[in-house]
C-alpha cells in the first residue's frame, strides 16, 4: 500500500481521536456538574475527607503501577505490591483482618481441592471448581455442626483450629507443588508492559479503595442482620436455633452469613467484611479468567478494571450482604458453561449446573437470574452436542445437600421453604407461616395489564430507563443510586446494543459460528430484558438487583468491540479513560452506608477496627452507657431484649440478643405489635425478658404507647433502671404490683398525633 493511500486513514484516525477526546472531556464535565454538584452526592463531594481519600488513592495507584512496571523479576513485583497493600491495610485498621480473609480463602480452596479429588478429579487443580466446592463444603460443615448443637461462632472457630492443620496435612503434596511452581515463576525475568501495569494498578487500587473504607461502612441491612449473626443466626447452638427476631422472615437463605459465622466477633466487624472482600477479589479473578478464555491478557485486564470501578458491583464488597457471593457463583457458572461449549466437556457442564444450584442458597433474586444463565448454557450446549454423563453430575452432591440444609433452616423457623417466591405453590403444598412469622401481602410491582391500560403510567415508568442509565436521582430510584453502575457501564451497554441491532446479519452469523459469542450474547440479552423489566415494573428497584447485567456487559464487550488486528478499547482510549476515572469517583462517593472517605489513619491498633469501642461511644452519645454495662455484666450479653426505640438498627448492637418493635410490626403476624395480648404472647414465646423503652419514641408512636400502657397497668413489667429518657424494664411478670414510676411515665405521654 502506498503512502498516499495511507494518509486518509491516518487523518481519519486522528479525527477519531480528537472526537473521542472531546467526548471524553464533555462526559467528565457533565458528570461532575450533574452527579457530584447537582445530586444527593454534592455534600459528600465537597467534604475534606473525600478529597484526602482521592489524594491518598492517587498516590497509591501511582505506587502500584510503578511496583508492577519497574521490577524485572516476578517475585520482586509480587513482594512490592504485597508490601503496598499491607501498609495501606495497616494504616486503615484492616491488616490482620486481611490476613484472616486470605487464610479463609486458602481454607476454602483446600476444602474444595479435597472434594474435587473425590468428585471431579480432573478439576481439582482449577481454582473456580475448588472455590465452588469449598464454599459448599464449608456451608455443609456449619450445617452439620449446628445439627450437632455445636454451631455457634465460637464453636466454629474451634472447629477451624482443628480443620486447618488437618487440611494442610492432606493437601501437603499439592501445596508443595504450588510452592515449587511459584518459585520457578517468580524467578523469571519478564518486565510487565506499561499498559498492563497500568491496568493492574488500577484494579488493585479499586479493590483497596473498598478495603480502605470497610471499617466505617456499616450500612442499615448489615447492622440489622449480617453483622449480628450471634443474635440473628446462631445465638445458642447453631443456625437452627429458634431466634427471636421476626425480621428473620425477610432474610431467607443465610449462606453468606453461615460462611462468615466463624468470624462474627463482638469486638469487631472487620473479619466479616474481610470474608466478603475475599469473595470480591475472587469475583474479579473470575472476570479475568472468563475473558482469558477467548481474548488476550490485556483485554482481560481491561474488562476486570471495568468491573472493579463499577459501584454497583464493588460497593457491595463492603457490606455483609449476599450480593457479592451470589455474583461470584453465577460467574463460576458462566466460566464452566463457556468451557463446556469450547471443549464439548460434559464435566464442565456438570460443574456449571452445580454452580447454578448453589447460587440459590445465597440470594433469592438468583431464582430469577440464574435460570436465565442455565437455560442459555443448556441451549448452546445442545447446539454444540455436549454430552453429559452421570458421573459429571457428581459435584451436585455436596451442593444439593448444602442447599437442602440451608433451606431446612428457613422451613423449621418459618414454616416456609422460602419466604419471597413461589407463594402460591407453597400454599398449594399446605405450607403456612408458623408463629410468630408472617409476610403480609405486599405488591412489589404492578400488574402488566395496568400499564397497558394506562399509557401515561407506562410512559412514566419507561422514563426510568434513561434515568437509570445516566442520572438515577429521582425518588423512585433512590435505591439505585447507592449501587449505580456508572457511565462506563451505560456507554458500553449502549454501544453493544447499537452494534448488535444495526448489524443483525453479522450478529446472527457470529452467533451461529462462534458459540462463545452466542452464549454471551444470549445471556446478556435475556438478563438485560429481565433487568430493565424490573426497573420499569417494580415499585422500588435496588441497584444491586442488576449486578449480573453489569458484569455480563463488560464480559461481552471484548467479543463485540475487539477485532483481531487491533483493539478498539485502546483506539478510543480518550473516551475510556475519563469514564474509568468517573467510575473511581462514583465508587468513592457512593456506598450503602453513605460513609465519607476512608477509614481514618491510625497506628495504634491490633490490625482491625475496634467497633465495640465505637459502639460504646454511641451508647454514651444517646445516653444508655449504664444500660449497656448492665446487659453485658449482669446478663452476660445473652439477655433477650425488645427495643421499643428509635435509632434502629444501630441500637441493636447492644450486648444482648436484641429485637426491635418495628420488625415485630412489619414482619410478625397481625396482632403481635398491635394488641397487648399479642405482644405479651410473643414475648413469652420468644423468651424476651427485658424491654428497652425510649420516651421520645413513644411520644411519636401511639400504637406502641397504647400497648405498653395496657400492660403496665397489669403489673406485667417493672423498672430495672432509668437513664436519660431510656427505661430498661423486666417484662413477663405475673401477679406483680404495677410499677408506679413506670406507670406515671407511660400514662403521662401524649402522642404527637393527638396534640
Amino acid at each position: 500500500m502506498t503512502d498516499e493511500n495511507k494518509m486518509p486513514r491516518s487523518r481519519g484516525k486522528r479525527g477519531a481521536y480528537w472526537t473521542a477526546g472531546a467526548l471524553g472531556a464533555a462526559t467528565v464535565v457533565w458528570f461532575v456538574l450533574s452527579m457530584c454538584l447537582g445530586s444527593v452526592w454534592r455534600w459528600t463531594f465537597l467534604q475534606p475527607e473525600y478529597w484526602l481519600a482521592v489524594l491518598e488513592l492517587t498516590v497509591l495507584c501511582v505506587a502500584l503501577v510503578a511496583a508492577a512496571y519497574f521490577p524485572r523479576k516476578r517475585w520482586q513485583r509480587f513482594l512490592l505490591i504485597l508490601a503496598l497493600a499491607a501498609v495501606f491495610s495497616f494504616l486503615h485498621s484492616f491488616f490482620f483482618a486481611l490476613l484472616v480473609g486470605m487464610l479463609y480463602a486458602c481454607v476454602l480452596w483446600m476444602t474444595g481441592y479435597l472434594l474435587c479429588s473425590l468428585l471431579a478429579r480432573e478439576r481439582r487443580g482449577q481454582i473456580p471448581a475448588c472455590l465452588l466446592l469449598g464454599m459448599a463444603g464449608m456451608l455443609l460443615l456449619v450445617c452439620v455442626c449446628s445439627l450437632l448443637r455445636f454451631g455457634t461462632s465460637s464453636d466454629l472457630r474451634d472447629v477451624l483450629k482443628v480443620l486447618i492443620p488437618l487440611e494442610l496435612v492432606l493437601c501437603r503434596k499439592k501445596l508443595a507443588e504450588l510452592w515449587r511452581r511459584c518459585r520457578a515463576a517468580g524467578g523469571e525475568c519478564s518486565r510487565m508492559e506499561f499498559p498492563d501495569a497500568l491496568l493492574l494498578g488500577g484494579i488493585l487500587t479499586a479493590f483497596l479503595l473498598q478495603l480502605g473504607r470497610a471499617c466505617i461502612s456499616l450500612d442499615y441491612d448489615s447492622l440489622w442482620y449480617g453483622l449480628r449473626s450471634d443474635a440473628m443466626l446462631a445465638p445458642f447452638t447453631g443456625i437452627y436455633d429458634r431466634v427471636i427476631s421476626t425480621g428473620c422472615v425477610y432474610v431467607y437463605p443465610k449462606a453468606i452469613e453461615a460462611l462468615a459465622l466463624p468470624f462474627n466477633i463482638p469486638s469487631t466487624y472487620s473479619f466479616v467484611y474481610a470474608v466478603n472482600l475475599m469473595f470480591a477479589a475472587c469475583l474479579l479473578y473470575l472476570v479475568y479468567r472468563i475473558v482469558c478464555l477467548f481474548c488476550n491478557r490485556r483485554t482481560a485486564l481491561f474488562s476486570t478494571l471495568c468491573c472493579a470501578v463499577t459501584p454497583g458491583i464493588m460497593n457491595m464488597a463492603v457490606t455483609a450482604k449476599s450480593d457479592t457471593a451470589t455474583l461470584l457463583i453465577q460467574l463460576i457458572l458462566l466460566y464452566y458453561a463457556l468451557e463446556a461449549i469450547q471443549k464439548r466437556s460434559g464435566g464442565a457442564l456438570g460443574m456449571a449446573f452445580a454452580a447454578g444450584v448453589f447460587s440459590l442458597a445465597f440470594k433469592t433474586s438468583s431464582f430469577v437470574f440464574t435460570p436465565l444463565l442455565l437455560l442459555t448454557a443448556i441451549l448452546v450446549s445442545c447446539v454444540r452436542s455436549v454430552r453429559i454423563r452421570v458421573r459429571d453430575l457428581a459435584p451436585l452432591l455436596p451442593v444439593l445437600l448444602a442447599l437442602v440444609l440451608i433451606f431446612l433452616r428457613t422451613y423449621l423457623l418459618t414454616g416456609r421453604i422460602i419466604t419471597s417466591f413461589f407463594t402460591g405453590l407453597q400454599d398449594a403444598m399446605g405450607l403456612t407461616y408458623q408463629f410468630p412469622y408472617a409476610v403480609r401481602a405486599t405488591v412489589w410491582g404492578s400488574a402488566i395489564a395496568d400499564f397497558f391500560s394506562s399509557p401515561q403510567m407506562l410512559l412514566g415508568r419507561l422514563t426510568r430507563i434513561p434515568q437509570f442509565l445516566f442520572l438515577p436521582t429521582s425518588k423512585e430510584l433512590d435505591h439505585v443510586i447507592i449501587a449505580w453502575p456508572g457511565l462506563l457501564f451505560s456507554v458500553t451497554w449502549i454501544l453493544e446494543a447499537g452494534s448488535v441491532l444495526f448489524h443483525p446479519g453479522r450478529t446472527l452469523r457470529r452467533a451461529k459460528q462462534e458459540p462463545v459469542y452466542g452464549l454471551l450474547l444470549l445471556s446478556l440479552v435475556l438478563v438485560s430484558a429481565v433487568s430493565f423489566g424490573c426497573i420499569v415494573f417494580l415499585r422500588k428497584p435496588d441497584g444491586n438487583y442488576f449486578m449480573l447485567m453489569y458484569a455480563l456487559t463488560f464480559l461481552f464487550a471484548p467479543q463485540e468491540l475487539a477485532v483481531r488486528r487491533e483493539n478498539r478499547y485502546f483506539e478510543t482510549g480518550l473516551v475510556v479513560v475519563p469514564l474509568v476515572l468517573c467510575g473511581y469517583v462514583m465508587c468513592l462517593l457512593s456506598s450503602w452506608s453513605w460513609s465519607v472517605g476512608l477509614t481514618p489513619i491510625r497506628l495504634n491498633h491490633y490490625g482491625f477496627f475496634n467497633h465495640e469501642g465505637e459502639n460504646l461511644v454511641y451508647y454514651e452519645q444517646i445516653g444508655i452507657t449504664e444500660t449497656a454495662n448492665y446487659l453485658r455484666t449482669e446478663c452476660g450479653g445473652q439477655a433477650r431484649v425488645m427495643t421499643v426505640t428509635g435509632e434502629t438498627p444501630r441500637i441493636l448492637t447492644l450486648p444482648a440478643i436484641a429485637d426491635s418493635w418495628e420488625d415485630l410490626v412489619e414482619w410478625g403476624t397481625a396482632d403481635l405489635g398491635r394488641t397487648p395480648e399479642g405482644f405479651s404472647a410473643y414475648c413469652s414465646a420468644a423468651g424476651i425478658t427485658y424491654l428497652l423503652i425510649e420516651e421520645d419514641y413513644l411520644a411519636e408512636n401511639a400504637q406502641a404507647l397504647s400497648v405498653l400502657q395496657s400492660l403496665v397497668s397489669e403489673g406485667w413489667m417493672q423498672t430495672v433502671m432509668r437513664e436519660n429518657g431510656f427505661w430498661l424494664v423486666r417484662c413477663g411478670l405475673e401477679d406483680a404490683e404495677p410499677d408506679a414510676e413506670l406507670t406515671a411515665m407511660l400514662l403521662g405521654i401524649v402522642p404527637a398525633a393527638s396534640e
